[in-house]
């Protein structure tokens, strides 16, 4: 080996020493900064006769050790092998060995070494994965790319997702393939906005969110997600998070009462309807009707619809009312995406029959609100306004065939994300993510949003059709039995509206790409089945 090339070697901070594979195994040549690294000399180490070398390997490492330089000498290749090293003055140090194997051309074989001390790199190791497995909170690893891969997850993190004790590495094995398998569909939305900020600011962020167990059921977590680099200088985001599923469910609860506080304020009648247990309990009824004494009360299901609500629809319309509930509650509602609504006539608590709209509204999983009103009827009142609704290409609203001129457009945008919905409810929270993708939430976008709000509800009323929005504890949503949509007509079913859909949704905006997608996806499976 040239002087220059030893000099070099000399002032590296790595160690180089070369090893002959053949018998007997030595080293020939061992840098100044090797000799360093474990405080023997280079005669003691370059010793023909014996291995010293082999001997500062650990005894526990020693056989792996050996198994590492019998691969090299079988062919040209490049191995790295983490070995702990006891050096002369007792001290153990943990190694990283990177070796390349040469064959000379009398048949020998040559492997040049490059030694890295990473001692306080394995301390660090060892002092994350003990911070992460004695903390209470769940600790979770991924890659940065398209399809994050889980590269880590500490014990809290296992017992969060109840991760089976017989098959907990098959169950972490399921997840490395993408952490979005964790992410329920509705949520996978909001978890890829929190990476994109995340790369973004290359800082981190919080939040709520639920997650998938093992099991099937859902846990809800508080955490914080940031990027960090791997131990390679590979990016990766780390997820730590804690189960607040009770504090959760506690504040749903209080939310539920508000909510249907609010609801109480629109609707004579609610009811809950548990598909899970069977159940009718009716939440809530307006003084003075007759189910008012029925208010707190539960039943079995299929007693419920025959003695609360099919013994009071009008005979005419029992028959539809009977289909609605049976296509809801026991074939299930599919890929359905409109709220379940339907209008029938219906003896009031009087004895007379009354017009009523109701809607079906999901609160959570199997569980729905059965939502009734008593409404004046338009041959009553001769006011009634007929709105029609296009979004099939760009989005238009018409009034008795007159289409709406919109003073806003950020106002006309916000009724499509309200169609769009149809029949859901909208917080503003959701709308200002929507109307302005890129701006955080805070006061400054909650205050543009009132004025959007404030600027539709005066283009509404100038044309006399204010009641085909309804705001209930600061929600929004479409009335859907107030207007005629071709996007409802079409998700009808019904084969007059077979055709409506043409392959273009909301081209005005793009957040309507995403069921711009389901539509498409709908429409290819109807001409398969043709």
């Amino acid at each position: 080996m040239g002087n220059d090339l030893e000099e070099i070697l000399d002032c590296q901070v790595s160690g180089f020493h070369q090893y002959r594979l053949d018998p007997p195994i030595h080293l020939e040549y061992v840098s100044r900064s090797l000799c360093r690294m474990t405080g023997y000399e280079k005669e003691e180490l370059t010793d023909g006769d014996r291995d010293l070398y082999e001997r500062l390997v650990h005894p526990q490492d020693r056989d792996v050790y050996r198994s590492f330089l019998s691969a090299l000498s079988k062919k040209e290749q490049t191995l790295t092998l983490e070995y702990r090293l006891t050096a002369k003055d007792g001290t153990v140090r943990w190694v990283r060995d990177t070796g390349v194997s040469k064959r000379e051309a009398d048949g020998s074989v040559l492997a040049g070494c490059v030694l890295t001390d990473i001692t306080d790199l394995k301390k660090e190791q060892e002092e994350f994965r003990f911070l992460n497995e004695t903390l209470p909170c769940g600790c979770l690893k991924y890659t940065c790319e398209a399809q994050p891969r889980v590269t880590y997850l500490n014990e809290a993190m296992a017992d969060i997702l109840r991760f089976p004790e017989k098959e907990e590495a098959q169950a972490q094995g399921l997840y490395e393939a993408s952490v979005f398998l964790l992410v329920p569909m509705e949520e996978r939305q909001r978890f890829t906005k929190y990476l994109e900020r995340v790369r973004a600011a290359n800082a981190p962020v919080a939040g709520e969110m639920t997650l998938l167990r093992c099991d099937g059921t859902r846990v809800r977590v508080f955490g914080w997600v940031t990027k960090t680099t791997d131990a390679q200088g590979r990016e990766e985001f780390q997820s730590v998070c804690m189960d607040v599923t009770e504090r959760y469910r506690a504040k749903k609860n209080e939310e539920g009462k508000r909510y249907l506080k609010a609801l109480s304020r629109v609707y004579d009648k609610i009811f809950e309807f548990n598909k899970s247990a069977n159940t009718v309990k009716c939440l809530y009824c307006e003084s003075g009707s007759g189910f008012k004494r029925f208010e707190g009360v539960s039943m079995q299901m299929d007693e419920a619809l025959e003695s609360w609500i099919m013994d009071a629809a009008a005979k005419e319309d029992l028959d539809r009312v009977r289909a609605f509930f049976d296509d809801f509650f026991r074939k299930g509602s599919g890929k359905e995406a409109a709220l379940p609504q339907i209008s029938y006539r219906a003896r009031s608590s009087d004895g007379k029959y009354r017009q009523y709209d109701s809607i079906l509204i999901p609160v959570d999983g199997a569980v729905s609100f059965f939502c009734c009103r008593g409404v004046q009827e338009a041959e009553e009142t001769g006011l009634m306004r007929t709105v029609k609704i296009r979004t099939f290409g760009y989005f238009d609203v018409f009034v008795d065939e007159t289409p709406i001129a919109f003073r806003n457009e950020k106002a006309k945008e916000l009724l499509a994300l309200l169609v769009d919905r149809k029949g859901g409810y909208v917080s503003s929270q959701e709308a200002i993510s929507f109307l302005w993708e890129d701006d955080p939430v805070n006061a400054v976008t909650l205050s543009r949003y009132r004025k959007v709000v404030l600027r539709l509800k005066n283009t509404l009323e100038e044309y006399g059709i204010l009641d085909v929005i309804e705001t209930v504890d600061g929600k929004r949503r479409i009335v859907p039995e107030r207007i005629r949509c071709d996007l409802y007509e079409y998700l009808s079913g019904r084969e007059e509206h077979a055709q409506l859909f043409k392959g273009s949704y909301l081209t005005n905006y793009s957040w309507a790409e995403t069921t711009l997608g389901e539509l498409a996806g709908s429409a290819d499976c109807f001409r398969s089945a043709d």
